[in-house]
């Protein structure tokens, strides 16, 4: 099991988490040991108290099938992805029927902002120069209707939008009225009810969140935030559904400590919107403050901590609908979920008997995943961020002259 993974695999899982301000976006899951020491599964099934249709629900493969190898296709041309320099590919996206990759490259001190692009996942090329990038540090991407995309961040310390008509060709670089001093933009989604981001006031001892929703990534109108809603709310992630959104994080305690840590006593938190413009609370079991959210077609997942498996462990959590949460009781380990046509996607390593591989899985609900496919973990160079798209799925990793991307592929089934 994963318990006797070596140090170099340990050291990679435990940086492979992405560091969004005041948001986790990694996890891959590990069961809780059975009490009674017979099988655990996978994806161990949720809590007895968890809304979920059935409690034999799970990762849990069936026996004795047949795994598929995953298709691998390795791109690491110099041409495109190297040179001088020092290059993080960072936020990959799907763009249309293709991809599109955002990243930075320093140079003799200097960094400015790249964009890798493909039609097909294959053929790749490379943005060199994006003018109205000069001088930004970007925060997220998403994918907007039509191909188009929208990436955030800052120029300098001043909060910023960039939108792109052509796939990431090119880029016109927007502003938002109304964003609060020391705001820092740290996640955008996108769905049939609009874009919704999230902004965080990095510049308060409690990172007061703000929210912002557009129809279409142009316009934006700043999301009323009433006391008796979002009351000592901490949003730490967001996440566009097919009717609306989630948003994920915790309450501060009504006193909270007036030196050291400010969340310490925080305490689980959810609240979800039709329009992303109206929120409610939804009901969420007593725990820690949650962290990431990704929403599947049929069910929702969340990232957070689950103290009832001995001290404060990361761990998923699930709702059907976003309106009431439970914590799964399994473990996280490593890797990135991601979302795509109502599917969560994520890679974990895992080792079968003395080889180390590296598995794929998707849910449409956050709790019963199918094995889509495995490969030797050196044919990806282990778990990077990925982004799931119509060719199938894409990894980047490495950096500096050792950048790479993988395309995976994988038997439907």
């Amino acid at each position: 099991m994963l318990r006797a993974m070596s140090a170099r695999r340990a050291a990679l899982a435990a940086t492979i988490a992405l560091a969004i301000p005041g948001l986790l976006v990694g996890c891959v899951f590990r069961p809780e040991p059975t009490p009674s020491g017979g099988p655990s599964s996978s994806l161990a099934s949720p809590a007895s108290s968890a809304p979920s249709p059935a409690s034999s629900r799970g990762l849990t493969p069936v026996p004795n099938a047949r795994i598929s190898p995953l298709m691998i296709e390795e791109f690491s041309d110099p041409a495109i992805f190297g040179g001088p320099g020092q290059e993080v590919l960072r936020y990959p996206v799907s763009a249309g029927d293709g991809f599109a990759i955002l990243g930075e490259v320093s140079d003799n001190g200097a960094t400015h902002q790249e964009a890798w692009l493909s039609s097909d996942g294959e053929k790749w090329e490379r943005v060199r120069q994006i003018p109205a990038m000069d001088q930004a540090w970007l925060a997220g991407i998403a994918e907007l209707p039509r191909g188009r995309l929208l990436a955030i961040g800052r120029i300098v310390s001043d909060p910023r939008t960039w939108t792109s008509d052509d796939a990431g060709r090119t880029w016109a670089v927007g502003t938002i009225a109304g964003v609060p001093p020391g705001t820092t933009f740290a996640q955008v989604v996108s769905g049939p009810a609009g874009v919704l981001l999230l902004g965080v006031d990095t510049s308060t001892r409690t990172e007061v969140p703000s929210l912002f929703w557009s129809p279409d990534g142009e316009e934006w109108t700043r999301v009323a935030m009433p006391a008796d809603v979002f009351a000592r709310g901490q949003i730490r992630s967001v996440a566009a559904t097919r009717s609306g959104f989630l948003a994920l994080g915790g309450r501060l305690p009504v006193e909270p400590a007036p030196i050291g840590d400010p969340f310490l006593g925080a305490k689980a938190a959810a609240w979800w919107s039709v329009d992303g413009r109206t929120w409610a609370s939804a009901d969420v079991e007593d725990g820690p403050i949650l962290y990431g959210a990704w929403a599947g077609s049929e069910g929702n997942l969340g990232l957070g901590m689950n103290d009832k498996l001995g001290g404060a462990t990361p761990a998923p959590w699930y709702s059907i609908d976003g309106r009431q949460w439970d914590p799964q009781h399994v473990t996280i380990e490593s890797g990135a979920p991601a979302v795509w046509d109502g599917r969560i996607f994520m890679l974990r390593s895992k080792l079968i008997g003395n080889d180390a591989v590296v598995e794929l899985s998707e849910s449409r609900d956050g709790i019963e995943w199918r094995v889509a496919g495995q490969t030797p973990e050196e044919r990806t160079g282990g778990i990077g961020v990925i982004a799931p798209g119509a060719p199938g799925l894409i990894q980047v990793g490495g950096s500096g002259g050792d950048v790479t991307v993988w395309l995976i592929r994988w038997p439907e089934g």
